[in-house]
Protein backbone atom coordinates (compact mmCIF):
# COMPACT_ATOMS: atom_id res chain seq x y z
CA UNK A 1 0.00 0.00 0.00
CA UNK A 2 3.02 2.24 -0.31
CA UNK A 3 1.76 3.99 -3.43
CA UNK A 4 -1.43 5.03 -1.65
CA UNK A 5 0.59 6.95 0.95
CA UNK A 6 3.00 8.57 -1.50
CA UNK A 7 5.85 6.07 -1.70
CA UNK A 8 7.49 5.87 -5.10
CA UNK A 9 9.23 2.56 -4.42
CA UNK A 10 9.46 -0.20 -1.84
CA UNK A 11 12.31 -2.68 -1.55
CA UNK A 12 12.17 -5.92 0.40
CA UNK A 13 15.15 -8.29 0.62
CA UNK A 14 14.58 -11.73 -0.86
CA UNK A 15 14.48 -14.53 1.70
CA UNK A 16 13.10 -18.04 2.19
CA UNK A 17 9.69 -16.78 3.30
CA UNK A 18 9.36 -14.81 0.09
CA UNK A 19 10.28 -17.91 -1.92
CA UNK A 20 7.70 -19.92 0.05
CA UNK A 21 5.05 -17.30 -0.76
CA UNK A 22 5.92 -17.31 -4.45
CA UNK A 23 5.74 -21.11 -4.52
CA UNK A 24 2.39 -21.10 -2.70
CA UNK A 25 0.94 -18.62 -5.19
CA UNK A 26 1.88 -20.63 -8.28
CA UNK A 27 4.96 -18.55 -9.10
CA UNK A 28 7.60 -21.21 -8.56
CA UNK A 29 9.53 -20.19 -11.66
CA UNK A 30 10.03 -16.70 -10.18
CA UNK A 31 11.02 -18.19 -6.81
CA UNK A 32 13.56 -20.52 -8.42
CA UNK A 33 15.02 -17.76 -10.58
CA UNK A 34 15.24 -15.40 -7.61
CA UNK A 35 16.99 -17.98 -5.46
CA UNK A 36 19.83 -18.09 -7.99
CA UNK A 37 20.37 -14.35 -7.48
CA UNK A 38 19.42 -14.11 -3.79
CA UNK A 39 22.82 -12.67 -2.82
CA UNK A 40 22.09 -9.71 -5.10
CA UNK A 41 18.56 -9.23 -3.77
CA UNK A 42 19.51 -7.94 -0.33
CA UNK A 43 21.40 -5.01 1.12
CA UNK A 44 25.18 -4.92 0.92
CA UNK A 45 26.93 -5.78 4.21
CA UNK A 46 28.41 -2.29 4.45
CA UNK A 47 25.24 -0.46 3.39
CA UNK A 48 24.63 2.83 5.21
CA UNK A 49 21.19 4.25 5.86
CA UNK A 50 20.04 7.73 6.86
CA UNK A 51 17.83 6.23 9.53
CA UNK A 52 17.14 2.78 10.92
CA UNK A 53 13.63 2.20 12.26
CA UNK A 54 12.89 -0.98 14.19
CA UNK A 55 9.26 -1.96 14.78
CA UNK A 56 8.17 -4.59 17.28
CA UNK A 57 5.41 -6.23 15.25
CA UNK A 58 4.08 -7.97 18.37
CA UNK A 59 3.06 -4.56 19.72
CA UNK A 60 1.12 -3.45 16.63
CA UNK A 61 -2.65 -3.74 16.64
CA UNK A 62 -4.30 -4.92 13.43
CA UNK A 63 -6.30 -2.25 11.59
CA UNK A 64 -8.97 -2.30 8.93
CA UNK A 65 -8.41 0.28 6.21
CA UNK A 66 -10.88 2.09 4.03
CA UNK A 67 -13.21 2.52 2.50
CA UNK A 68 -11.50 3.92 -0.58
CA UNK A 69 -8.23 4.99 1.06
CA UNK A 70 -5.77 3.52 3.59
CA UNK A 71 -5.79 6.87 5.40
CA UNK A 72 -9.09 5.79 6.96
CA UNK A 73 -7.62 3.19 9.31
CA UNK A 74 -9.54 1.82 12.29
CA UNK A 75 -7.92 -0.32 14.98
CA UNK A 76 -9.68 -3.67 15.40
CA UNK A 77 -10.40 -2.84 19.05
CA UNK A 78 -12.40 0.23 17.94
CA UNK A 79 -14.06 -1.22 14.85
CA UNK A 80 -17.30 -2.21 16.59
CA UNK A 81 -17.77 1.37 17.83
CA UNK A 82 -16.94 2.78 14.39
CA UNK A 83 -19.84 0.82 12.88
CA UNK A 84 -22.41 2.30 15.25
Amino acid sequence: MGAEIGATTSVFPFNKRMADYLNATNRSSIANYSQHFSENLKADQDAHYDQLIEIDLDKLEPHLNGPFTPDLATPISQFKDALK
